[in-house]
């Protein structure tokens, strides 16, 4: 059994190492594609040798802020990894990585009949404040399509709606083998304050989040202490 990971990255020097350390124990191979960092991005990623390195080239400038067109990137992304003959695909985040409980079961799930029949495994996301609390609200409401059987589901994107990007074929989530916590996601988005402050901006200026903003109190509730299973090492 083949697994690949996918990744888009950009100036991601702050979680590269952790994602390619914890996705090592998972993956045969992790198909990193970076969008341009100008930091130490490609540099700790060539310290894995489960990594294959690709760039893409194109960049936009939104209100000051370096973005790469996020379907366009996810699509070359996904051609890569189809050339990697994967038999499963994981899709995440590079500030993102799967609990010790999700590493450790990843490849048995993977491997059950029903689990192979249904081609699509969502898992929920814990949504990090720092290191050591989260956010409520935004965390363990919904389920992510986290990994998929090429054959039953095509992750790359279509045409971009009203509503943003949409998959051109992937199952309805009620089809999906979906797991519950401690398999699960932690999602370190925002190491602290100012973070958050910047990725509010960034995510406005690209549309990519409701007017409200995403990790403020009003929205993503009010931070509490993490569960103790929620830990990656």
């Amino acid at each position: 059994m083949r697994v690949v990971v996918m990744c888009c990255t950009l100036n991601e020097e702050r979680n590269i190492e952790r994602y390619c350390e914890v996705y090592s124990r998972i993956a045969d191979t992790i198909v990193i594609c970076d969008g341009g960092s100008t930091d130490k991005t490609i540099e700790l990623a060539r310290g894995f040798d489960k990594v294959h390195l690709v760039r893409f080239e194109e960049q936009m400038n939104l209100d000051g802020i370096p973005w790469n067109p996020k379907g366009k990137q996810h699509n070359f992304a996904y051609d890569v990894v189809m050339e990697n003959n994967p038999d499963w695909i994981i899709t995440d985040e590079c500030d993102s990585v799967p609990t010790r409980h999700l590493q450790e079961n990843t490849r048995s799930l993977m491997e059950k009949a029903d689990v192979i029949e249904n081609g699509v495994i969502g898992v929920k996301r814990i949504y990090i404040l720092g290191e050591n609390e989260f956010y409520p609200a935004l965390s363990l409401e919904g389920y992510f399509g986290w990994a998929h059987r090429p054959e039953k589901a095509d992750s790359s994107y279509g045409e971009e709606t009203p509503k943003g990007l949409r998959r051109k074929l992937f199952p309805n989530h009620e089809t999906w083998h979906s797991i519950e916590e401690p398999n699960a996601l932690l999602h370190y988005g925002w190491p602290d304050k100012e973070t958050v402050e910047f990725k509010t901006m960034r995510y406005r200026a690209t549309g990519g989040l409701p007017a409200s903003g995403h990790a403020i109190p009003s929205y993503a509730g009010v931070p509490q202490a993490l569960p103790e299973w929620a830990k990656w090492n």
